[in-house]
């Protein structure tokens, strides 16, 4: 699984161990597309979930699961945050 999008990610570091199931982006702001069971993790700052017109703010140490099915997501942190993405 690529990384995500450059163009659309301000990301920090990219965690894929070899054969792992998930990739980890450790982003200050993305888009993170649909397809994919996707885990959003506010690590040390406030982050802001946006879909569809809906926005959820997520405090540090809280996270969002989302399934494949559910739309594309931007996110954006205030300090760091980390989008786990199933690879398999």
């Amino acid at each position: 699984m690529p990384p995500l999008d450059a163009e659309r990610c301000s990301a920090h570091a990219r965690i894929a161990p070899s054969g792992a199931p998930f990739a980890v982006d450790v982003v200050h702001e993305a888009s993170v597309e649909t397809g994919r069971y996707r885990l959003v993790l506010a690590i040390d700052g406030p982050m802001r979930v946006e879909s569809d017109g809906v926005l959820l703010e997520l405090a540090p140490g809280e996270s969002l699961a989302l399934t494949a099915e559910e739309p594309t997501i931007h996110v954006q942190s205030a300090g760091r945050g980390a989008v786990v993405r199933a690879t398999a």
